[in-house]
């Protein structure tokens, strides 16, 4: 995104691209969340109301050394699981990282 040469068109991606692609994304990704919580919850044996989620880790809310990172429950692979319901997106004041300002790090580069 953002080379004309090789995409066209001329928005303002810096207004739209939030509007456009923010919801499609957060959906997807409030997915993935919960598909992973469920694979931890059958790995760790725990019911999910147990478990909590920090830096790509689902953890036991009682026991923090019963946890299981993101990558060993994907071990590589592509996971086909689908939800029966859309789960919930969190709200804008809980975000962590999304809306909120960031060094880039090649900003010396530019």
């Amino acid at each position: 995104m953002g080379d004309t040469d090789l995409c066209p068109g001329t928005w303002d991606l810096r207004v739209d691209e939030h509007a456009i692609f923010g919801p499609p994304l957060r959906e997807a990704a409030a997915e993935a969340r919960a598909i992973l919580l469920t694979l931890a919850a059958e790995r760790l044996k725990l019911p999910e109301s147990r478990l909590t989620v920090k830096d790509g880790m689902v953890s036991d809310k009682t026991n923090s050394r019963k946890r299981i990172s993101y990558a060993e429950l994907a071990q590589g692979k592509r996971i086909e699981k689908h939800l029966s319901a859309k789960p919930p997106l969190k709200k804008v004041s809980e975000f962590k990282v999304m809306g909120k300002p960031h060094r880039r790090t090649d900003s010396l580069e530019k």
